[in-house]
This record gives structure tokens, sequence and C-alpha cells, in this order.
């Protein structure tokens, strides 16, 4: 039986716990719920009475296999696992398929034993640019949920960019509209993240949220214009550029900023001797004081150094 079940999981999803972007916690049975491409297994985790245990902090890393993976599985197998008196069977497969803690596939190197929550061991494998799972192909792997972080493939286009397209293309009926590929279309976790995501920018009127807060960040970014090392500030909307005073050698300056500031607690991305400082649209007044406290930390301390 349990031998049977884990050939069967051949599509890969990696679920730990996703944050939303209103402090409120999706946890991996939430997340499959709203994939709405896990129903057998949000059914049989329920049957197994896990919900809890997969509810709780983690993080974990879970094995899911989705409803047409469990389709191969003979139904009259499926419901006798799924019946009160077999509970304990089926909490020992399915607690086979979760890690304690979060592996990536790019935390795979050759061929290594991981040990289960169930204690056993599962034999996960790097070969190729492929990573297998007990001889398993994974099909789709880091999804990763922790704070709300899915890989999703989109375009976004202006309406009108769009609807000329649409008009000129004269492409026959069932035909791509904008011929293009994506490397993370289709999956179902991150079409409903990113769905949710939208809901909670309506409900929310984020943007509308994001332009009221723009000009106390741009004044707070501004306020280290006295900082000696700085050349200069520009931005627009809850996007800012702060040049270094170059170092040596191009793009030197810009990344021992980065690394002091990260060490006073702010993360951002730098490119050359610019940092883009790029805010949350959720964050509060007192979110960008801390960001701004921080940066005049870090870019003092580089000063210093």
């Amino acid at each position: 039986m349990k031998k049977i079940f884990i050939t069967l999981i051949i599509p890969f999803v990696f679920f730990a716990n996703v944050l939303k972007a209103d402090g409120h916690k999706h946890d991996i049975v939430d997340t499959a719920v709203k994939a709405g491409a896990f129903n057998t297994l949000v059914a049989a985790v329920q049957a197994a009475d896990l919900v809890d245990t997969l509810k709780g902090m983690g993080p974990f890393t879970v094995f899911a296999p989705t409803d047409d993976a469990f389709a191969l599985i003979d139904e009259a197998t499926l419901n006798d696992l799924l019946k009160p008196e077999n509970k304990s069977t089926l909490a020992g497969i399915l607690t086979y398929h979760v890690l304690s803690g979060k592996v990536m596939s790019g935390d795979i190197s050759g061929t290594i034993e991981a040990e289960t929550v169930n204690g056993q061991k599962l034999i996960v494998k790097a070969e190729n640019g492929k990573v297998f799972v007990n001889d398993a192909e994974v099909i789709t792997a880091d999804i990763e949920t922790t704070n709300g972080v899915i890989p999703m493939g989109v375009v976004a286009v202006k309406e009108e960019m769009y609807d000329a397209v649409l008009d000129s293309s004269k492409n026959p009926e069932g035909t791509p509209e904008l011929f293009h590929g994506y490397t993370y279309s289709g999956i179902p976790a991150a079409v409903a993240a990113g769905l949710a995501v939208q809901d909670i920018f309506d409900k929310e009127d984020i943007f509308n949220r994001a332009k009221e807060m723009s000009p106390y960040f741009q004044d707070g970014l501004h306020s280290l214009k006295d900082l000696k090392e700085i050349v200069s500030i520009r931005g627009y909307g809850m996007m800012g550029g702060i040049e270094m005073r170059m170092k040596d050698k191009p793009g030197k300056a810009g990344f021992q900023t980065f690394k002091h500031c990260y060490d006073a607690g702010v993360n951002f991305k730098n490119t050359g001797d610019s940092l883009i400082i790029a805010p949350q649209f959720i964050c509060e007044k007192k979110h960008i004081d801390e960001i701004i406290e921080k940066l005049r930390t870090g870019i003092t301390n580089y000063s210093k150094s």
C-alpha cells in the first residue's frame, strides 16, 4: 500500500507557511484548499487528523500529490484508506511525505537521504538539472509559500496595448493572443495566490494607500541627503534611488553599503553604486521611519569603515 502511494507522487509541491499581506497566515492546508488541485490530499489530511499539525508553525516541506496523481490509485484502495479505522495507516503514509524544515531544489547536491516526519528515509537526488525522490521525477519544485512567495509567470500590459495587439493579430480563434512562454505557468497554487493578492489589492485599496504614503516615504528618503557618502537621492512614488560616492572601482561602494545596511536590519537591492529602495505598499509610517533609521545607521557605518 505504502509503496504504491509513494511511487505515484510525481507532481512535487514544496509547501511551507504563507503570510498574507494583511498579516493573516495562509498555512499549508489553507493554501492547498485555495489551489483547488489538491482536494484528495486535503481530504486525506483531514481523515488522518493532521490538519492541526500542518497548520502549525513549521516550517515543513510537503511533497504534495495533485488530484491527478491520486486518481492513479485504485478507488477502492483509496476509499479504504480514508476510513476512520485506517487513520493511523493513512497518517503514516502522509507523514512519509513531510520533512521538518524547508528544503529547496537548490539545497540538493548529488544524492541525499532525508528523514521524514514519520521517521523513515527518503532518497532525494539531483541529476542533470532535475530532482528525483525515490526515483520519481519532481515535475514542479520550489513552490515556496513562506512569506507568500510563489513563482509565477505573467505578462501585464495596459488595456490599450492589449486591445491593439488583439485587434491587429487576426489570429484564428483559439490561438494565443500574445504568443510567449512562461517558466512558471499553470501552477494551481501560484494562480490561487495571485488571485488572492489581487483580491487583497482591491478590498484594501492598496494602490491608493501607497499613493497616499509616498510623500511621507520620499520626505524620509531625502532626509538622508546630509550623509557625506551620498551623491544624490531620487525617487517617485514608493520607489527611491540613492547614489553612493564611488570608491576605488564602480560597484564597490554600493555593495559595501548594502552589507552595512543589511547588518543594521534593512534589506534592498544595489545596482552598481546605486541603492534601490522600494518598501512594500502595505507599509505604515512607523515602518518607513524604521527603514529610514536603519538606512542612516548602515550608511553611517559604511562611511566609518
